[in-house]
């Protein structure tokens, strides 16, 4: 990072950045770990444990078929919200787990994120602003797809900048 920021190749805002550019902000960090947010919901095992939550099963049911989705799409990855940066990021490149970080994310405490700008999201699709697809456009499903399970969870919003993270730490 010093040798970036020595050459002014290290931006220190998420804004007004071109493709391939580094930066580094501070923000708070939302975590969405799919597979975790899968166990934790599972309708069947929570209203057993807990009586309370069958008031809850209709919600609890949505939310575990987006994470069952999200978690087999993603695998071993978790999808990352720093400030308006989103991006993806490999669990087993954490150094404590998931469910570490999203038990210390829950205090709104500030990361700082470092990584590589790809892009800025121009339109989230949501399943009725998409144009029929050419045959040979079908690599643009996988981003279709993924548009309209996190926008339609609203976590991910035009505007949003789809970044690659290389470092994220607490201070």
């Amino acid at each position: 990072m010093d040798k970036l920021d020595e050459r002014e190749l290290l931006k220190r805002t998420e804004y007004d950045l071109n493709e391939g550019e580094f930066f580094i902000i501070e923000s708070e960090l939302r975590l969405n770990d799919f597979s975790l947010m899968k166990r934790f919901s599972n309708p069947e095992k929570i209203v057993t444990i807990h009586d309370n939550a069958k008031p809850t099963l209709s919600v609890l049911k949505q939310l575990h078929a987006y994470s069952d989705y999200l978690s087999d799409i993603l695998e071993d990855h978790s999808f990352i919200k720093v400030g308006k940066s989103a991006g993806i990021i490999k669990n087993s490149s954490l150094r404590e787990s998931t469910t570490s970080l999203t038990l210390r994310s829950e205090n709104n405490r500030k990361v700082k994120l470092f990584g590589r700008f790809s892009s800025t999201k121009q339109t989230v699709f949501n399943g009725f602003n998409t144009e029929e697809l050419a045959s040979d456009e079908l690599y643009k499903m996988p981003n279709l797809f993924l548009d309209v399970v996190l926008g339609s969870m609203q976590l991910i919003i035009e505007g949003d900048n789809i970044v690659s993270p290389i470092a994220i730490y607490f201070e």
